[in-house]
C-alpha cells in the first residue's frame, strides 16, 4: 500500500558492505554540521548527497530535478520554511508521491511523529541521529535489493584505536555513531567548535535584544549539534534551556552563563585534538 515501506524481500546477503550504493538522497537541513555528518554518513554506504539549508531551498531543487533523487532525509524545525511545510509541498504542489520523505527531528513524541506522518513523511528519525539506523531505515526505502546485512561492531572496547578520548564526551558512543571513524569525529567536533563555541553568549544577547524565538532556536541548533558529537550534558542542557527560554521561564541568563562556561571547557579539552 501507498506510504509502506517496500519488503526486503528473501534472506539478506552475509557479507557486510555498503547498504546504499548508487543512491542519491537529498540531505535537508539548517545545521551545516548536521549536514556534513549525513554527507559523510551516506558516503561510507556507497551513496552520494545533494544539500539543501532549508525547506524552500529542497522544494526548489525537487521542482528542477524531480527524479534526481531516490529519497530525502528532512529536518523538520527549519527557517524560511520548515520540513512538515516542505514535505506538504512535495506532495501536493510537486506530486512527488512516490518519493521517499524521511523526517528527521529531535522531537520524537508521538504527537510529533504523527505531525510528520500528516504532512507526508514515510518514516521518522530521532535526533540526535543514529547513522547505523539511518542506513537501516534508508535501505527499507530506497533500493531494496542493495539491502545487506552492517558491518559487526564490537560492544565495549575502546572505541576505536586512537580514536579521542575527551572529557565532556562519551567516547564509546561517539565511536560507534561515526563508525569509528577517527578523521570523520575530528572534522564534526571542528565544526562544533566553529558554529557553537558561542552560542551561549550569544542566545544571551539575542534574549536582551527582545530576540525570544532567536535565542530558542540557537539552543535548538545547539542541542543538536551537540548531540552528534555525543557532548551530552551540553545536549540535555541546551534542550532543557531552549524549552525554558520559549516559555519564559526566570533565571535563564545565569543557566546560560554556566552553558557557556561548560562549552568553554570542552574546547580546551579537545584542543590536542585539533
Amino acid at each position: 500500500a501507498e506510504g509502506e515501506a517496500p519488503a526486503a524481500g528473501g534472506a539478506r546477503p552475509a557479507a557486510p558492505g555498503p547498504r546504499l550504493p548508487g543512491a542519491h538522497v537529498l540531505v535537508v537541513d539548517d545545521s551545516a554540521m548536521n549536514r556534513d555528518l549525513v554527507e559523510r554518513a551516506l558516503a561510507l554506504e556507497g551513496a552520494t548527497a545533494t544539500l539543501a539549508a532549508d525547506g524552500q531551498q529542497a522544494v526548489q531543487l525537487l521542482k528542477t530535478r524531480p527524479d534526481g533523487f531516490d529519497a530525502v532525509l528532512m529536518d523538520v524545525q527549519m527557517p524560511v520554511m520548515d520540513g512538515l511545510s516542505a514535505t506538504r509541498t512535495i506532495r501536493g504542489e510537486l506530486g512527488l508521491a512516490g518519493l521517499p520523505v524521511i523526517a528527521f527531528t529531535a522531537g520524537v513524541s508521538d504527537g510529533q511523529q504523527a505531525a510528520a506522518r500528516d504532512a507526508g513523511a514515510n518514516d521518522v528519525l530521532p535526533k540526535p541521529m543514529d547513522l547505523d539506523e539511518m542506513a537501516v531505515l534508508l535501505a527499507r526505502w530506497i533500493r531494496p535489493g542493495a539491502v545487506r546485512a552492517p558491518a559487526a561492531v564490537t560492544a565495549g572496547g575502546d572505541g576505536g584505536a586512537g580514536f579521542p578520548a575527551i572529557t565532556g564526551i562519551d567516547r564509546e558512543r561517539a565511536a560507534q555513531r561515526v563508525g569509528q571513524d577517527r578523521a570523520m569525529f575530528i572534522g564534526l567536533l571542528e565544526f562544533f567548535i566553529e558554529d557553537n563555541a558561542g552560542a551561549a553568549e550569544q542566545a544571551c544577547r539575542e534574549l536582551a535584544a527582545g530576540a525570544r524565538e532567536a535565542a530558542a532556536r540557537r539552543m535548538h541548533t545547539l542541542r543538536s549539534n551537540a548531540g552528534f558529537i555525543c557532548a551530552m550534558e551540553i545536549m540535555d542542557e541546551a534542550g532543557a534551556l531552549e524549552s525554558a527560554i520559549a516559555q519564559g521561564e526566570p533565571g535563564v541568563d545565569a543557566r546560560l552563563a554556566a552553558l557557556g562556561e561548560r562549552i568553554a571547557a570542552l574546547v580546551e579539552a579537545s584542543a590536542p585534538w585539533r
